[in-house]
């Protein structure tokens, strides 16, 4: 789409910032589908809760399980 710029979000995909990374993840998702789900299963597997559970919750959306 002209003028979406979501792209450069990408970036912060490797941010020290736990919510910076789930967040960038959530709005790229339809961009880099690979990639942010491999954000959600880091952000899960850390255990960072409630961002662990907002990550379970997106990798649910992205495999079709809700």
């Amino acid at each position: 789409m002209p003028g979406d710029q979501r792209k450069e979000l990408l970036v912060l995909y490797a941010h020290p910032n736990v919510v910076v990374r789930l967040q960038s993840a959530i709005l790229t998702v339809d961009l880099a589908p690979l990639e942010a789900k491999r954000i959600f299963e880091g952000i899960k597997a850390s255990r960072i809760y409630p961002y662990a559970a907002d990550a379970s919750y997106s990798l649910g959306n992205l495999e079709g399980d809700t």
